[in-house]
């Protein structure tokens, strides 16, 4: 059975499991080599900005022997509770033109005794995706073993069936993920009738300000007139997680901002969360319920803070994209 896993968009994984505390062991174990050489490879992550990272799966000493070294720098700190840094694995520690990087965030919460690890893996390519969704999950599985004082179960053991399982998986995810983005492409064209094919005959939608829309020519008509009537703000979203329910059910759960006609940037006061159900059907996956829900984090402004600089770094993802792809999707790349 997989940990809690999503693809979050289409060039980051995030794979998360609770693991036995306190705090502070979990951190030895994301930053000391004589702690790192035991779950993941061999070499220091020195928890300081800029700092440079050389990890090396070269040795029998680690779990798997790759032949490779991973390297990077440190670009975020918040000891104890977060650590991130490029990632680039090389085959040849001399090499000296590496492809881009990738980047990898360890977040640690307290959960009682116990302490929930979340790896973000993102600037991902498609193709290694499932390979590294895998891998997490299998380095997160030794880690939890020594954590018990238990003999590690032998990488490829729990690597081999489990790419297997990981790939279906994130096949499935890029489904709903590719329902979401037409939903989004239709909104950001203003095409009511596109907008409205992507949901199940009786689906029902609820508004940002509260209103419900029921069945696909309720919402057809309805965005219709407010297509006609006035220009309406284009959507920028990140999604934040997929679960499914059944094997033909599954929810998506995304944060969205606003750019106004005219403008360029979000408009932090309607920012908001937006939740699908979506339903596998014989031509397809369709949106049986879609809800906007205003992000206002009242009595906590860090959260709203949070939610937009979160935003307008996607934002500026986005525009840095070739000009025949900024608006396709507007959903993190």
């Amino acid at each position: 059975m997989l940990e809690p896993f999503s693809l979050q968009d289409d060039r980051t994984v995030q794979i998360e499991r609770v693991l036995p505390g306190p705090l502070e062991r979990l951190w030895a174990y994301l930053t000391r080599a004589e702690h790192l050489r035991t779950w993941l490879a061999d070499g220091d992550v020195p928890p300081q900005v800029g700092a440079r990272v050389a990890l090396s799966q070269q040795h029998d000493s680690v779990p798997i022997r790759t032949g490779g070294v991973i390297v990077g720098t440190v670009t975020r700190v918040e000891a104890p509770t977060l650590l991130e840094y490029t990632w680039t694995h090389q085959t040849d520690a001399t090499t000296t033109t590496a492809p881009i990087p990738s980047l990898v965030r360890f977040e640690l919460q307290t959960r009682g005794d116990d302490v929930l690890l979340r790896i973000t893996h993102g600037r991902l390519r498609l193709e290694d995706q499932a390979l590294v969704a895998t891998g997490w999950h299998t380095h997160m599985g030794i880690l939890e073993e020594l954590l018990f004082g238990r003999i590690p179960t032998p990488f490829l053991e729990t690597f081999s069936p489990a790419l297997k399982v990981f790939t279906v998986e994130l096949e499935r995810q890029r489904q709903v993920h590719a329902l979401y983005r037409a939903l989004l492409n239709a909104w950001n064209a203003r095409d009511a009738q596109q907008y409205a094919a992507v949901f199940l005959e009786d689906a029902n939608v609820i508004g940002f300000d509260g209103s419900s829309m029921r069945g696909r020519w309720e919402i057809a008509t309805q965005l219709g007139t407010i297509f006609a009537h006035h220009q309406t703000a284009t959507y920028i979203a990140k999604v934040r997680h997929v679960q499914f329910i059944e094997s033909d059910v599954a929810i998506l759960n995304a944060v969205v901002g606003m750019i106004p006609p005219g403008r360029t940037d979000i408009n932090p006061a309607v920012n908001a969360v937006q939740t699908l159900i979506a339903k596998l059907e014989g031509d397809g996956w369709r949106i049986a319920s879609f809800q906007n829900t205003p992000a206002a984090f009242h009595g906590r402004p860090e959260l709203g803070e949070a939610l937009s600089a979160e935003l307008r770094q996607r934002l500026a993802q986005d525009l840095s994209l070739e000009p025949s792809h900024a608006n396709e999707g507007r959903e993190a790349p």
